[in-house]
C-alpha cells in the first residue's frame, strides 16, 4: 500500500487545539512538570475498539530572543517562567480522536534547522516552495500526552508506524510569511498571522517533509514577559505583532493548526 499525503482544511481548528492551557511545564529551577491529568468534569475518553489514523496536525508555541528559543512568563499559565511545546495530532479526521505527543521546547532541547535558514523549503504536497523565515529541529523526546493515551494504545497498524517513527525521528517547525499558508488566512488575520511550518519526518530516511499547516502569531515580550493569552480561542486578540513587523522579531510565538494532513490509501 502506498499513501498519497493530500491537504485537508481543518474549519474547527480553534475548538480541537486550542488546549494550550493544559500544559504547565516550569523553567528556571524546576523540572518540567508532566502533562496535567484530565480534571473530574472532562474524565479521559476511554477507547477500546482500533482507531483508525488518516490525518495529522501540529501546534506549537515559544519565545524568541538573541536568535535562540526562551523561557518566557506567560500570565495565563502562571507567574514562573515556562518552556516551550510542540505538539503532534495524530487523528481520525472523522471523529477528530486524537493521539496527541509533545515535545518540550527550550535552547537545550532545539538546534536551528539549516534547511529553513536557506530560504524555502521544498512543499511536502508538491507545490510551490515553501518560503521561510528561520526554524528548529526538536531535539527532545515526545511524551504522550495523558488524556489521549487510551487513543494511541488503539491505533491502526498505520496509526502506529507514525506513533514509532515521531518517537524515533526529530521533527522541525519554523515560520515563514502569508504566501508559505498557500493563502489560507483567516478573516480579521490578513495583518497580524503568518505561515507556522511543521517539519515532520515522512522522506526517505526520515528526512522532514515541510508543510504549511498552522497559522501563526507574535506578541511582545517585556521583562520576560508575554502579553499572549493562552486561554482565549478568538484569534486575533489584538495584541498581535503586525506582520510586516515579524520576520525574526524578537516575541513570543504561537502557531495553531489551521490544516490537517490526510492520507489516503491507493
Amino acid at each position: 500500500m502506498s499513501l498519497k499525503l493530500t491537504p485537508w482544511l481543518l474549519l474547527s481548528a480553534t475548538t480541537l487545539f486550542a488546549c494550550v492551557e493544559e500544559k504547565d511545564d516550569t523553567a528556571e529551577d524546576s523540572e518540567p512538570s508532566d502533562v496535567s491529568e484530565p480534571s473530574d468534569s472532562e474524565p479521559e475518553a476511554v477507547v477500546d475498539q482500533e482507531i483508525a489514523i488518516d490525518a495529522a496536525a501540529g501546534l506549537f508555541y515559544h519565545g524568541y530572543q538573541g536568535n535562540d528559543i526562551v523561557d518566557t512568563v506567560v500570565p495565563g499559565l502562571g507567574e514562573e517562567a515556562t518552556i516551550g511545546s510542540f505538539s503532534i495530532f495524530l487523528m481520525n479526521s472523522v471523529d477528530q480522536n486524537a493521539c496527541i505527543l509533545d515535545w518540550e521546547v527550550t535552547a537545550d532541547t532545539t538546534e536551528a534547522n539549516a534547511d529553513f535558514t536557506s530560504g524555502s523549503v521544498a512543499d511536502g504536497f508538491g507545490g510551490d516552495d515553501l518560503e521561510t523565515w528561520y526554524g528548529f529541529t526538536v531535539t527532545s523526546a515526545p511524551t504522550v500526552r495523558a488524556d489521549s493515551q487510551s487513543v494511541c494504545d488503539n491505533m491502526d497498524d498505520f496509526g502506529n508506524q507514525l506513533y514509532d517513527l515521531f518517537m524515533n525521528e526529530a521533527p522541525a517547525f519554523g515560520y515563514g510569511p502569508q504566501s508559505s499558508l498557500g493563502g489560507a488566512v483567516s478573516a480579521g488575520s490578513e495583518d497580524t498571522a503568518f505561515a507556522g511550518i511543521l517539519g515532520l519526518p515522512l522522506g526517505e530516511g526520515g528526512a522532514n517533509s515541510y508543510f504549511g499547516l498552522s497559522q501563526a502569531y507574535a506578541y511582545e515580550i517585556t521583562d520576560g514577559a508575554t502579553n499572549w493569552d493562552p486561554t482565549s480561542s478568538d484569534y486575533p486578540q489584538s495584541t498581535e505583532i503586525p506582520v510586516v513587523d515579524v520576520p525574526f522579531a524578537e516575541g513570543y510565538y504561537f502557531a495553531n493548526a489551521t490544516s490537517l494532513i490526510t492520507w489516503a490509501a491507493q
